[in-house]
């Protein structure tokens, strides 16, 4: 694939004995059954070959950009599972949303279909800056695309496994009709930001999958795309008991999320309110 032959190179973020954290480019799998795959982990192993174990604690989808943190002993694997538990695991996620209704509707399957052009270019009306909440909404699998997820619908037997899930959102700025969020999964289910973003009318830009704007045209006829889900892991911090101590670390909003926000009359520094802590730039 064509977009795959271009991808960047992992950026190392942290390493020492019990942590590499990488910052994980676009279309790079963070795993993947394919032995001849180029992978993160792949990657990552190659990096720390003298390590105890090189295990990823999460994974991004292969169009999402940012944090992911492998440990690399034993007893940094059990603490980071503890930390979980303990509910002491945060990850932030920067994320650029169409908004096209309110931010808490009923739950609905998902339409999976593909966006027309015509599509593509709406906008509608939604939530001001400063609104947030959680989506609760459990997720299933699609009902006509095993490759896809959807949340659960009341009165409806979904596809299963049926899984719990809870996103925290916060919408940080609003502009041209389009949000910066703010994104914090307390859990960890297949595609759940995206899902979740989409059933409240909040799509990711550039996620055709799950009905997010490919592009967005402004007022003067400026055309605005997106190739990838337009969500960034911008932060995590693991809290860990005893001697492992706490893990903090950021990553900068790449460059194809800032300009599309730049051109569409966003604020630069609504990035690191987005993220939370000092600011940073590529």
């Amino acid at each position: 694939m064509s977009r795959e032959q271009d991808v960047e190179e992992p950026r190392v973020l942290a390493h020492d004995a019990r942590w590499l954290v990488l910052d994980k480019p676009a279309w790079l799998a963070t795993t993947s059954p394919d032995a001849s795959e180029p992978t993160l982990a792949r990657w990552a192993r190659r990096y720390a070959s003298g390590a105890e174990i090189v295990h990823p604690t999460s994974r991004l989808d292969v169009g999402v950009t940012g944090i992911c943190v492998f440990a690399l002993t034993r007893e940094a694997n059990e603490a980071q599972l503890a930390a979980r538990a303990a509910g002491t695991y945060s990850r932030t996620y920067v994320a650029l949303a169409g908004m096209t209704t309110t931010a808490n509707p009923p739950p609905r399957p998902i339409d999976a279909r593909p966006l027309s052009p015509q599509r593509g270019e709406r906008q509608g009306e939604g939530p001001t800056s400063g609104a947030s909440g959680a989506w609760e909404q459990s997720i299933a699998v699609h009902p006509r695309d095993p490759r896809l997820r959807a949340v659960v619908e009341p009165g409806r037997k979904p596809r299963p496994p049926v899984m719990e899930a809870r996103t925290e959102w916060r919408i940080v700025e609003v502009t041209s009709g389009v949000a910066l969020l703010a994104l914090r999964p307390r859990t960890g289910r297949t595609h759940q930001l995206r899902v979740h973003a989409a059933a409240a009318g909040m799509a990711l830009l550039g996620d055709a999958a799950y009905g997010g704007l490919r592009r967005v045209t402004l007022a003067d006829g400026t055309v605005i795309g997106l190739r990838r889900p337009a969500l960034h892991c911008a932060r995590v911090r693991i809290d860990c008991a005893g001697d492992i101590g706490t893990l903090d670390v950021a990553a900068a909003v790449p460059a194809d999320l800032r300009d599309p926000w730049r051109a569409l009359g966003g604020r630069d520094d609504a990035w690191d309110d987005a993220r939370g802590g000092q600011p940073l730039r590529a």
